[in-house]
């Protein structure tokens, strides 16, 4: 059984996979973690010749349910996708006549207002066929279900609660020279940042999780710096943050978005091991407990 912690990072995976992915990527996606949770019971429909996939990407045999993938790249334009709903829906009733539910995949959190109530009407006009939509939330809770090799194998080994407790100066040391970069700014002031500092951000409940196991081995990497040959280390480390976290705020990245891409900044290509992920999480969490990693509650109101 997963604990918290391990949870909490596919969780983060989960989210990022919807954001990333889109097209033919975010449909294979589908289709594995769909074979993974059903197994034989859902089958892959693919393009056939002239007659094409009969508008449907897969079906879920036991419960009659016809699957339609559409996860266009940023953000949707409400006239295609009712279009393509329409499209899709309409001949999904031709050629699936023992249909009974209809789902509409997206890789969206979110849908355009219309687009929610034409899904709304499809399905009351209805009688025998359930319509509905099948985004995040439920792409989140599909592989969550999965048992723990499965998730292994979508995105790779996960730290534990425990792991993080078996932190040293041996696993952190790696990370820390990988991130250290620039000569910092020496008049430029590091603060604590205020307790409501997560809830500031608009971090979700994941990266919160994070953060909150990191901080268990926080004192781990102040005295690391503390006994560390060169006093100004630590401030170089911390100067690198500031610089990258300042061109993604710049790019208009999201929290969690921003979050992600400095755990990559953080760890390098030597992702996955789970040890390595929870010296990437003790050292993010000290420096967003002490840098500007994200912004102070006082700022970001």
């Amino acid at each position: 059984m997963m604990d918290e912690l391990e949870k909490s990072f596919y969780g983060l995976h989960i989210r990022l996979a919807c954001c990333e992915k889109h097209g033919n990527e975010f449909q294979s996606f589908f289709e594995r973690f769909m074979l993974m949770r059903h197994g034989d019971d859902f089958i892959v429909v693919r393009n056939y010749g002239n007659i094409g996939d009969r508008k449907c990407d897969g079906y879920l045999q036991s419960e009659q349910t016809v699957y339609q993938c559409y996860a266009p790249q940023g953000l949707m334009d409400q006239r295609d996708t009712l279009t393509k709903i329409g499209e899709d829906f309409t001949g999904a009733k031709t050629h699936w006549t023992e249909m009974a539910v209809w789902r509409f995949v997206t890789n969206q959190r979110s849908l355009p207002p219309d687009v929610v109530r034409h899904l709304n009407t499809l399905d009351g006009n209805e009688p025998v066929i359930s319509v509905g939509v099948f985004g995040y939330e439920s792409i989140r809770e599909t592989i969550l279900f999965l048992p723990r090799e499965r998730l292994i194998e979508l995105f790779g080994a996960m730290p534990t609660s425990q792991q993080v407790q078996t932190l040293t100066f041996d696993d952190i040391k790696p990370v820390l020279d990988h991130i250290q970069k620039n000569k910092p700014d020496p008049n430029y002031p590091v603060t604590a940042p205020s307790l409501e500092k997560l809830q500031a951000n608009g971090l979700s409940y994941d990266v919160e999780v994070l953060l909150r196991h990191g901080r268990m081995k926080e004192h781990l990497v102040e005295q690391f710096f503390n006994g560390y040959p060169d006093p100004d280390f630590g401030e170089q480390i911390a100067q690198s943050y500031r610089d990258y976290y300042q061109v993604l705020k710049s790019h208009g990245s999201s929290s969690d978005d921003i979050f992600r891409a400095l755990q990559v900044f953080t760890g390098g290509s030597e992702r996955h091991v789970p040890l390595r992920e929870a010296a990437i999480l003790a050292v993010m969490s000290y420096f967003f407990e002490r840098c500007d990693i994200f912004e102070d509650a006082k700022e970001a109101i």
